[in-house]
């Protein structure tokens, strides 16, 4: 059987769009920090949501070199665990950057 015409294209658009959504999530966090206007308490969302934005993109390159790897032997890649850590992960922060926004000392 021969390989699709754009085997590991999809892998490749699958992996930039967890590269979109780790600077999505920098983006909120550097936000985040920036609103919470130097309250350490009140900065902890946005440092987390920025360890985890640095932590998704080298996720995200390990599972498109591990997809690739799957798709040159035929094989079934399965991210399920990954895919309900982003989804969760991402709750939190927005929850965060919520509790920020509204206990925070305000913006400018």
């Amino acid at each position: 059987m021969d390989a699709a015409p754009d085997a590991g294209l999809q892998s490749e658009r699958t992996a930039m769009a967890w590269q979109r959504t780790a600077l999505t999530v920098a983006g909120v966090s550097a936000l985040t920090l920036r609103h919470a206007g130097g309250d350490l308490l009140l900065a902890l969302p946005g440092l987390l949501g920025l360890t985890g934005a640095v932590a998704l993109l080298l996720v995200a390159d390990g599972h498109y070199l591990r997809t690739l790897r799957h798709v040159e032997r035929g094989t079934e890649p399965l991210g399920r665990r990954r895919v309900r850590a982003l989804s969760i992960g991402s709750v939190l922060l927005a929850l965060g950057a919520l509790l920020v926004v509204l206990a925070g000392p305000g913006g400018e």
